[in-house]
């Protein structure tokens, strides 16, 4: 992935005359801006990718004019998503313009208040809580597809491209191959999904919160959002929520209380599956 600082920038016409910053959270491979009006107050962001981007090529990956439709779905059905301002193509970019949202996303939390208990547990709960709204959306509303046919067709498009990073898999899979987990992958497909409007990239960084009072302020990087087992979602708020390397104020103990909280009882064996699956996102 590019970082930000070295990748260039869209067209000036898509920052506004806003005074723009890069933006270096989160790991979607697109390059992010945060646009402060003159008060120093973040307004908007700008989020791009060069049109030609391998990825684009990879089902359910997640590309930027998706993630403007999808955006735009959310937001409509009443869920904390940003409003898509602007959304195109220009210059050889894919580019989308969205409001600011208030609040820090849940992997700030420790940071903005220390990480007390009864802050993180506020965090773990609205995490819950969101996934949970999200999830009870009526599957049959969204046009977004990110079933199992969607994901392993994306792993298998993703090794022939060459597009997984052998070097950051989780320790567990630490040296084993991309064509070889997607043989595990294939061969441990489940027989059936519980299917529901899933966000696709529920990690700690992608849930925002008011850190006073634990209050959900807004979803984003949405562009993997989809109709797909509760369990993609699932395994990777508990993947997030454990890794203290990543997180240091939860680990664990906060995985296990975000399942208790989650309403519906989560299989051990899919959530190892579905975190199998993203690691060829």
């Amino acid at each position: 992935m590019t970082h930000p600082a070295t990748a260039g920038r869209p067209p000036a016409s898509w920052f506004g005359g806003y005074a723009a910053e890069p933006v270096t959270l989160g790991l979607s491979g697109a390059v992010v801006w945060a646009l402060r009006d003159r008060s120093g107050r973040v307004a908007r962001y700008v989020k791009a990718e060069r049109a030609d981007a391998t990825t684009q090529q990879v089902p359910g990956f997640g590309t930027v004019l998706g993630e403007a439709a999808r955006t735009t779905w959310l937001h409509d059905q009443g869920m904390p998503a940003a409003e898509v301002v602007r959304a195109g193509a220009d210059d050889d970019w894919h580019i989308m313009v969205t409001t600011a949202l208030p609040g820090v996303p849940i992997s700030a939390i420790g940071a903005h208040q220390g990480g007390t208990a009864g802050v993180v547990d506020r965090a773990v709960a609205a995490l819950a809580g969101v996934l949970s709204a999200l999830h009870d959306l009526p599957p049959a509303t969204c046009p977004f597809a990110r079933d199992l046919e969607v994901l392993l067709a994306g792993a298998a498009v993703a090794v022939d491209l060459g597009t997984v990073d052998a070097e950051d898999l989780d320790d567990e899979r630490a040296g084993a191959s991309p064509a070889d987990l997607l043989a595990v992958a294939v061969a441990d497909r489940p027989v059936g999904e519980d299917l529901v409007v899933a966000h696709g990239d529920a990690c700690l960084p992608n849930v925002l919160i008011d850190p006073e009072t634990g209050e959900v302020t807004g979803l984003v990087d949405l562009g993997r959002l989809g109709i797909a087992d509760r369990h993609a979602d699932l395994a990777l708020a508990v993947r997030s929520l454990g890794d203290v390397g990543l997180n240091p104020a939860f680990g664990p103990t906060s995985a296990q209380e975000f399942l208790h909280r989650y309403p519906s009882t989560a299989d051990p064996a899919l959530l190892e599956y579905y975190t199998l699956l993203d690691e060829f996102f």
